[in-house]
């Protein structure tokens, strides 16, 4: 019998220690986040799960390619700042999303990884609930300074304009969830939201980590990021919103900048979280919303 207690004490405070850690490891998830946010750090965040099929395809693609996204995210950096360099005094700074401004934290521009075991569980613990809470006000900011700020009154009108912000975010975001999830910060704003990974067929894992970069190579690189977001928001009006359920369906979209060669080797349920970049005339970035249709998010 003391045999018995023995064991089963033991067994408790191993289960204890374990639940413990997992909980630690989750709030450093948050805490990583935002430490780097407040740094004005520039770097890329994953979101994702170990029961996560589409999760797994990009790690497996990152990990059969090496430091291909490191080197990536190092060249976006390089191309930006040569292209600031070009600009010089023409340069428009944006607050909002940081464009124009210097990589202030150079040495720390990497991919950071937030993995849990169930995706289920992504967007319902609290280190990620922050950090869609911290999303969503990046959003609400942005919205409210493009469509609002200098053409409403003080008083009512600035409550029926955030109002208006408040809902239109919330039904973007309740349209955009989605594990895999992968955000662009530049000098700690946001310049880039995503969700979904797509592998060519046959499989290509160096053309599909590249064609999954380009989405955020093209949000990083667009003096009107700010604009293309408001667009984006505006677009998701309408769609169906979704929970838990519709999220799962969100694993699999198509974010690659070549749709005919990226194609999920499983059929996704939606089509693409996020529209397809395309040139103007005038040679800035704005997107083809002809095939829109956003996923479930939050």
């Amino acid at each position: 019998m003391k045999k018995l207690i023995s064991v089963l004490s033991a067994t408790a405070l191993l289960t204890s220690s374990t639940a413990s850690v997992i909980s630690c490891g989750n709030d450093a998830y948050w805490n990583e986040f935002n430490r780097a946010v407040k740094n004005q750090e520039t770097f890329m965040v994953y979101i994702g799960a170990d029961d996560c099929e589409y999760c797994n395809h990009f790690e497996d693609s990152k990990k059969i390619t090496g430091d291909l996204v490191q080197e990536l995210l190092d060249g976006l950096i390089a191309k930006y700042k040569a292209d600031l360099t070009t600009l010089g005094d023409k340069v428009e700074v944006d607050d909002l999303t940081g464009f124009g401004q210097a990589i202030k934290v150079p040495d720390q521009v990497k991919l950071r990884e937030f993995i849990i075991e169930a995706k289920a569980d992504n967007f319902n613990e609290k280190w990620s609930k922050n950090i869609l809470n911290w999303v969503r006000d990046q959003l609400r900011e942005i919205y409210y300074t493009k469509e609002f700020k200098y053409n409403v009154d003080n008083g009512n009108g600035e409550v029926n304009a955030r109002n208006q912000v408040n809902a239109a975010v919330k039904s973007y975001l309740d349209n955009a969830k989605g594990t895999p999830f992968f955000l662009m910060i530049r000098n700690g704003k946001l310049a880039g939201i995503s969700s979904g990974y797509s592998r060519t067929s046959p499989i290509n894992h160096d053309e599909d980590i590249r064609n999954w970069f380009e989405t955020f190579k093209n949000f990083f690189l667009a003096d009107d990021l700010s604009n293309q977001i408001v667009n984006l928001i505006k677009n998701s009006s309408g769609s169906s919103s979704g929970g838990e359920e519709a999220s799962e369906t969100a694993e699999g979209a198509t974010t690659a900048k070549n749709s005919k060669k990226a194609k999920p080797t499983t059929k996704p349920a939606v089509k693409p979280a996020a529209a397809k970049p395309v040139k103007t005339a005038k040679n800035k970035l704005t997107y083809d919303y002809s095939q829109l249709n956003l996923l479930n998010y939050m």
